[in-house]
């Protein structure tokens, strides 16, 4: 199952690996024989910036990074302790932008289960997975609508556990699950 879903994946992704001006995230599908996850952070409850919230390894681009998927992979080592040569690539979602008017380019990747994860207490509290069946089975709890620049929108919120997955990371998981289920 997840060989033929990551190659499903790899053929209805984008491949481009840049975007001007935005950050990179990155959604790792951890490959679990039959029944792959999708790995979720918790941002630390000290931090000033979005405290508790549940994303995605990733953040903004710095002066060595040739790309924005330089970017992810370095971001994802100093965050969860996943070296980037453990990392596959997938392919992306579209770039898109957070309520705060952030843009973002989400790339997906998998990596083996049996790698040992670490979150950097400095930015995060907590590294944990949500199995794709999960998802399936209904996850779901509510849609939030929102206004950002003079448009409209819906995103779904899911609950894993005590874990509300929303916002940005809700919305990329919605657009991931998409593409897995056709």
């Amino acid at each position: 199952m997840s060989e033929f879903l990551f190659s499903r994946l790899r053929e209805q992704l984008q491949s481009e690996i840049d975007h001007a001006d935005a950050i990179a995230a990155i959604v790792l599908l951890i490959s679990k024989s039959e029944n792959p996850s999708i790995l979720y952070t918790r941002r630390a409850l000290h931090l000033r910036s979005h405290p508790g919230e549940i994303c995605f390894p990733g953040g903004m681009r710095e002066m060595q990074d040739n790309n924005l998927w330089a970017t992810a992979l370095r971001e994802t080592e100093e965050e969860i302790g996943l070296p980037a040569h453990e990392i596959q690539f997938l392919g992306r979602l579209p770039a898109a932008r957070t309520r705060a008017g952030t843009w973002v380019v989400p790339f997906v990747a998998s990596f083996n289960a049996d790698v040992q994860l670490t979150p950097a207490l400095d930015e995060l509290d907590i590294i944990f997975q949500v199995p794709i069946e999960q998802f399936q089975s209904g996850l779901k709890i509510r849609d939030d609508h929102f206004e950002s620049h003079g448009k409209s929108y819906r995103l779904p919120v899911y609950q894993y556990q005590e874990y509300e997955i929303w916002g940005f990371t809700a919305g990329v998981t919605e657009q991931l699950l998409k593409i897995m289920n056709r």
